[in-house]
């Protein structure tokens, strides 16, 4: 593991260092002055940030292309293993739609009895919904629910107070009821998983005590507007890649910094597969749920002082609060940018500085070193696109499910030319979410 995250660091800093050298160049020809020593400032830290990025998507494509072993074992090819444990199916909504929810945890429980483990599985719909008519319609298809499956292990909580909101709706669900289950898998309101995904993820967690959290990658579906279409094909593309790079390093730390602190292990499955979720069908909603979670991840600044967090651990909370703190800077980058522009233009320069000189001083810049550190910066960014598209190529029924490889590639150039419309406007929204 060791060599692993030298692995991704060095290559991380030297990707850096050569990069600051060639921005040094670009801004040094007649001196630096302030602002460019500002903008350089800034060139390091982002750079750095594409750097470890690419680093890391690098690292998952190496670990798909030559499909190494799962660490926890799990084969999805493999015929279901047996569970003896009881396990809980948690589900918390918040004033969602209650024929929407009830019918993908119908999906779910069907999935899971066809597999013929539903024994070993309860399942609870853990309500925190303040809207009276959602409530009762909430109860209504509940109940409609259970009429049809006509069983007894589903079941129906509501919160009248949603103290600590979504945190709050599971810690009470442990307190009142966790005792008697041996493991939980947590979903999102939007969840879907696969009967299959639900009881290779029971099995594991069962077989390997020292775990304490299994995450999966969940893929985008049912998308029907142009942007939830870019984003389901982007994830479905681009995600394996960048997961499995981050599960390769990271090994058992990361996430759940205060697991991990308690001694248990954390493990990622990017390749397990069978577990879906929904996206915002526009930019707008994409940008309200993305402001709830830039909240989320910048309350982690409180936790990163904790002591006895493994050092992974604080820069996975990092990484979290960097993926938000990055848009200001930024931000700020294109700004000082501009700066500079206009005081090329509109403030007098010094030809002659103090002391003595033969020769005036020529205010000038490089402009073709700075395009080729252009062109390096959007290389670290489009490279690991493209190395997503080749690891489909090599993979014959992921790229038949694709439509084939010459209209993925025509999708991520689309997709590519979209995102960069995209990326200025999501800039603005994430600086003022970390304002």
């Amino acid at each position: 593991m060791a060599l692993r995250r030298a692995f991704i660091f060095v290559g991380t800093a030297a990707m850096t260092a050569a990069g600051c050298y060639e921005m040094y160049e670009v801004v040094q020809v007649g001196g630096v002055t302030i602002l460019e020593w500002m903008v350089l400032g800034l060139f390091v830290l982002l750079f750095a940030w594409v750097a470890f990025s690419f680093m890391s998507a690098l690292a998952g494509f190496a670990v798909l292309l030559f499909r190494a072993k799962d660490p926890l074992g799990i084969d999805p090819t493999a015929p279901l293993p047996a569970i003896g444990s009881r396990n809980a199916m948690l589900l918390p909504t918040y004033n969602e739609d209650p024929h929407r929810i009830m019918a993908r945890l119908r999906a779910m429980y069907e999935s899971v009895d066809g597999s013929g483990r539903n024994a070993s599985f309860d399942w609870f719909v853990l309500s925190d919904t303040t809207d009276p008519s959602i409530w009762i319609a909430e109860e209504k298809c509940f109940l409609q629910l259970r009429r049809d499956l006509g069983v007894s292990n589903v079941y129906y909580r509501h919160r009248p107070q949603n103290t600590a909101r979504k945190s709050g709706n599971i810690e009470d669900w442990i307190k009142r009821f966790g005792a008697a289950y041996d493991h939980m898998i947590i979903l999102d309101a939007d969840s879907l998983m696969t009967g299959d995904t639900i009881v290779r993820l029971a099995s594991a967690i069962e077989t390997h005590p020292a775990v304490a959290l299994i995450q999966t990658l969940p893929i985008v579906v049912n998308a029907r507007t142009l942007f939830a279409r870019l984003q389901q094909f982007s994830g479905r593309l681009y995600g394996p890649v960048i997961a499995a790079g981050i599960a390769w390093w990271h090994g058992s730390e990361g996430e759940a910094a205060l697991m991990r602190r308690a001694g248990w292990e954390i493990r990622m499955v990017p390749a397990l597969g069978g577990s879906f979720e929904e996206c915002p069908p526009s930019l707008l909603d994409f940008a309200a749920r993305d402001r709830r979670w830039c909240q989320g991840n910048l309350q982690h600044l409180a936790v990163l002082p904790a002591r006895g967090l493994h050092w992974v651990s604080r820069l996975h909370l990092l990484t979290g609060i960097g993926s938000y703190l990055t848009a200001p800077l930024w931000l700020l980058f294109l700004v000082f940018g501009i700066l500079i522009s206009l005081q090329a233009q509109f403030v007098r320069p010094e030809y002659f500085p103090k002391g003595f000189s033969l020769f005036p001083t020529w205010p000038a810049q490089d402009p073709i070193l700075a395009a080729w550190v252009f062109v390096g910066t959007m290389g670290l960014l489009i490279v690991p696109k493209l190395l997503a598209w080749l690891l489909l190529v090599t993979q014959g029924f992921n790229r038949r499910q694709f439509g084939g490889a010459l209209r993925v590639l025509v999708g991520f150039v689309i997709e590519t030319f979209l995102s960069g419309l995209i990326a200025p406007v999501m800039m603005i929204f994430q600086s003022r979410a970390v304002g």
